[in-house]
């Protein structure tokens, strides 16, 4: 953060960028975990089954690379599996997709809990040196209010709390701020929340001010 890296740059140092060469992803420092090696498991053998409603499975993906579909249509068209040679390609761009999708994931998630972070450490420190109240300070969350966010979070909008305050998910998790590292995966992966933070400057003035 303190370079200017943004999240899809960081990503793309993560697992490494295609080489247009070969087509394929190169230099990243990271492979698929395991679920999307099951991904990877599941539609290779859809295409080598020869199964036409295995193979449509496999049209339906958002992670597949469209330009190959037609290799997958003929397929289905002639009742026969896509061949190997054909499958190693089509595998072989979902899985660079996949890993992608895992880099953006993981540099999402640590920059902006990164950012939340700082956010929360800054306000501790002003109180430090005097310069607020802690009674002064309020920190309200504020969901990110679409389809993506998680119950547990939604459940989270409008919480107060105070500088030293924790808040609750609505699974039972408490969490500093959005992208805690304290909290589960499953609370801070992708979480777009933020802390709203409120300082009523005016509970300080005396009769007169």
């Amino acid at each position: 953060m303190a370079e200017g890296v943004s999240p899809r740059k960081a990503a793309l140092d993560i697992v490494g960028r295609i080489n247009k060469a070969t087509g394929r992803r190169e230099g990243g420092i990271i492979g698929l975990d395991s679920g999307r090696i099951d991904t990877i498991e599941r539609n290779t053998a859809r295409l080598r089954s020869g199964d036409p409603e295995k193979m449509r499975k496999y049209l339906k993906l958002k992670s597949r690379d469209k330009r190959l579909d037609k290799l997958v249509e003929a397929a289905i068209e002639s009742g026969k599996p896509v061949s190997a040679s054909d499958t190693r390609k089509i595998i072989g761009r979902m899985a660079d997709s996949l890993l992608r999708d895992r880099g953006e994931t993981i540099a999402r998630t640590e920059l902006l809990g990164a950012l939340h972070s700082a956010q929360d450490e800054g306000m501790l420190q002003l109180i430090d040196s005097g310069k607020i109240n802690a009674g002064q300070v309020k920190r309200i969350w504020d969901a990110a209010e679409d389809g993506d966010t998680r119950d547990s979070h939604r459940a989270m909008d409008g919480q107060e709390r105070s500088v030293s305050g924790y808040f609750t998910s609505g699974a039972g998790f408490e969490l500093r701020h959005p992208g805690d590292p304290t909290a589960p995966a499953k609370e801070r992966i992708n979480c777009r929340c933020r802390v709203t933070i409120d300082i009523d400057f005016l509970s300080e003035l005396g009769p007169g001010d």
